[in-house]
């Protein structure tokens, strides 16, 4: 059990990750696709898209413990949601050291 809860909880972790990178491409690449958005839109778009990133990321990480919870799994809820957290601080950490080998 606990293999198949380390393998679900990197699969979210992962794709957090890769919803994250292609938010940090988007970003990066605006004012080349978009121009300068100085108006109402530029704003108006970057809180559309935290919003969404927060319902992805979200889901990614929280839906799957909190349906288990209500299905009186509640051990393996957590076990899950701490794995994800757990990945995820392995690949921030793992982030910051290959930023930080780059810029020096």
């Amino acid at each position: 059990m606990n293999k198949k809860l380390i393998g679900q909880s990197c699969l979210h972790a992962l794709g957090v990750a890769v919803y994250v990178g292609l938010i940090a491409v988007i970003i990066t690449s605006s004012q080349n696709w978009f121009g300068s958005a100085t108006n109402f839109w530029g704003p108006a778009l970057i809180l559309l898209l935290l919003t969404l990133s927060v319902a992805v990321v979200g889901s990614l990480i929280f839906i799957r413990p909190a349906l288990w919870a209500l299905d009186d799994r509640k051990k393996e809820a957590l076990v899950l949601l701490f794995y994800t957290l757990g990945w995820l601080a392995m690949m921030t950490i793992i982030a910051f050291i290959i930023l930080a080998k780059i810029n020096h």
